[in-house]
């Protein structure tokens, strides 16, 4: 009997606990504010997102109370003029309360049950101190610059002094103050420090060292575990900038770069999850041509069925197929084969069109923007036909009628072929889901370019392959129409 009351008193206890786990209460008191609303956003990535809203009362003060406990970040407090202010969640004070102004909002704060918020505007006044002391000393090494040696080097060692102590303190703050959220976001914005280049063999230092060594230790500050500093301006950014400056721009570096992210963000699935999301659709999205490699490179490995758990089976299957179509038609690719039927209703093979070059250009007479493409391609045709570029034709529609009516009265001067059967698995294999789509073979038929637009094709052979002058460029058609559109 002892033990059973011991038994329901421990999980009453416990029940209390966890409980008092259960959502957060954040009141927030801002003189010169009363009788409006009070908006909490967080970051997430690069982006800001409203996650609440409450009443401010006649005496300013608002409260935000909510049922779960709110994810670990840097959280904004926002007033109805959009200016607000940061303040830390960590995850663990649940409860606290802040009291500042609208005059200043960081310098006037108070805070009350939150430690890790009272570090927070400790550390955001130093920095603010430290950067109003260095702004005379910046004017003054600017107007020494180019003069007094003596006086250069006065503002010069002030500001090296300045940039010590915020050193220093964002050093202290990450020794003694480890256990801590700030001390973590302080430390991933650390880039690593590199030593001196080792000396090679011919007696000269090693050159690319200084890179090798920064990429490789790049990611040691960030905790790929702690899903909160996702909630932060910070992590997007880093991966921005690994991917973007620290990674050679062809796919096959840029896979193995988010091989890298992504491997380490296994270590917590919402790290996981965002990692493999965000750099895939930003690859899918890319305008870039050819970034569409690094789309099926992720799309392959990351989203399977024992991975992507934030999907279901349906997406996930659809995305592997968009891969898998996708894949056989990356730069560099042997053009898949087709064969349709000219206006004549004989066959074409586009294998063994003869060219230098050639310009597949999949359209369609009833599409709007295939009618503003046209006259581009008309126009660059004969110019790019004497350097050895031929253009095959191939009409998605399935009216052989209105095919044949558009290309007579635009004529189109090309090989115009179509299939109205239809017997031709072109629109599969070419994944044509809109027109006008432009592909661009080189004489063994493999694919060097792609998706370029009609008015981009001349500047292409012009600037890229350099087979055509520059000056030779066909007029801007749609500057005419806009012309002729203004006059009428």
């Amino acid at each position: 009997m002892k033990k059973l009351l011991f038994t329901c008193l421990f999980i009453g206890l416990y029940g209390l606990l966890l409980a008092k786990d259960e959502g957060n209460t954040i009141k927030i008191k801002i003189e010169g504010l009363k009788d409006c609303k009070l908006f909490l956003g967080n970051h997430f990535g690069d982006k800001q997102y409203v996650t609440d809203t409450t009443d401010v009362d006649s005496k300013g003060l608002a409260i935000f109370k909510t049922k779960k406990n709110l994810d670990g970040g840097i959280y904004l407090v926002i007033i109805p003029s959009k200016k607000y202010f940061e303040i830390l969640v960590d995850g663990k004070e649940n409860d606290f309360y802040i009291e500042t102004d609208t005059v200043d909002f960081v310098g006037h704060m108070k805070i009350k049950g939150s430690p890790e918020n009272q570090l927070f505007n400790d550390y955001q006044n130093f920095l603010t101190k430290k950067a109003k002391d260095s702004e005379p000393l910046k004017r003054g090494y600017e107007r020494f610059k180019n003069g007094n040696k003596d006086s250069l080097k006065f503002y010069q060692d002030k500001l090296t002094a300045i940039d010590k102590e915020v050193k220093d303190y964002k050093i202290n703050l990450i020794g003694n103050k480890s256990t801590t959220f700030l001390s973590k976001i302080v430390k991933s914005t650390a880039p690593p420090e590199v030593p001196d280049a080792p000396i090679l063999p011919n007696g000269r230092k090693d050159s690319t060292f200084a890179y090798r060594y920064y990429k490789a230790h790049f990611w040691d500050n960030i905790d790929f575990s702690d899903p909160r500093i996702l909630r932060t301006p910070i992590f997007q950014a880093k991966v921005k900038e690994y991917l973007d400056q620290l990674t050679y721009q062809i796919p096959d570096s840029i896979n193995a770069s988010a091989d890298v992210i992504i491997e380490k963000s296994k270590a917590n699935k919402e790290m996981f999850k965002f990692c493999v999301v965000h750099i895939t659709s930003t690859y899918e999205r890319s305008n870039i041509m050819g970034m569409d490699g690094v789309f099926v490179h992720l799309g392959k490995k990351y989203y399977t069925y024992n991975q992507a758990y934030w999907v279901d089976s349906t997406t996930v299957f659809k995305i592997q197929d968009r891969a898998k179509r996708t894949e056989p038609l990356l730069i560099g690719k042997k053009a898949p084969w087709f064969a349709c039927k000219d206006t004549n209703n004989q066959w074409v093979d586009m294998h063994k069109v003869r060219s230098k070059y050639l310009v597949l250009i999949f359209w369609d007479p009833d599409c709007g923007h295939c009618k503003k493409a046209m006259p581009f391609l008309i126009e660059a045709y004969p110019k790019l036909k004497k350097a050895g570029v031929e253009f095959l034709g191939s009409c998605t529609e399935l009216e052989r009628d209105k095919w044949v009516k558009y290309i007579r009265e635009n004529k189109l001067p090309w090989i115009n072929v179509g299939d109205w059967v239809p017997e031709s698995n072109f629109r599969y294999d070419y994944f044509i889901e809109s027109t006008p789509q432009l592909f661009v073979l080189d004489e063994n038929k493999k694919i060097i370019a792609k998706k370029i637009g009609a008015e981009q094709l001349y500047d292409f052979f012009a600037k890229s392959l350099k087979i055509v002058p520059e000056e030779n460029k066909p007029s801007d058609t749609s500057e005419k129409d806009k012309l002729k559109s203004d006059v009428h």
